[in-house]
């Protein structure tokens, strides 16, 4: 999920540039619909993304994920809304590019807008996500 991380953002860094990042909910893995074991459906972003199956299918990841439901849970926020305010919060990270397409998509929006973005939380969703 961080593989960004590891390969652009230290370039970014190092250069002094801010990035963009294009699907930060990972083709909807990070906003919850799949943490159950659900398949994506014909047509969403994650039934044609390259990398959604690999993921979907990793036992680890899905625990990751569910862990990371757990925690937007306790913060009385949706998990695409979490994902939205962690990438909002990255120091090197600029606007992440998002595709709103109905009003529940907007909602995650507003929520990442609206949480207090603490280092304690920070800290909770490193520990999901390590970044290595």
């Amino acid at each position: 999920m961080r593989d960004d991380d590891r390969s652009v953002l230290p370039l970014a860094g190092a250069e002094g540039l801010a990035y963009t990042p294009y699907s930060p909910l990972a083709n909807g893995i990070l906003a919850g619909r799949y943490s159950r074991g659900e398949q994506p459906v014909k047509g969403t972003r994650a039934s044609t993304s390259p990398r959604a199956p690999g993921l979907l299918a990793n036992p680890a990841v899905i625990s990751q994920v569910r862990e990371f439901d757990q925690l937007a849970t306790e913060r009385k926020v949706s998990s695409a809304g979490l994902a939205l305010a962690w990438v909002t919060h990255h120091p090197l990270l600029t606007a992440p590019i998002i595709g709103i397409s109905n009003t529940s998509q907007w909602e995650g929006v507003h929520e990442a807008l609206q949480i207090d973005w603490t280092t304690e939380l920070a800290e909770r969703v490193n520990e999901i996500f390590p970044a290595n």
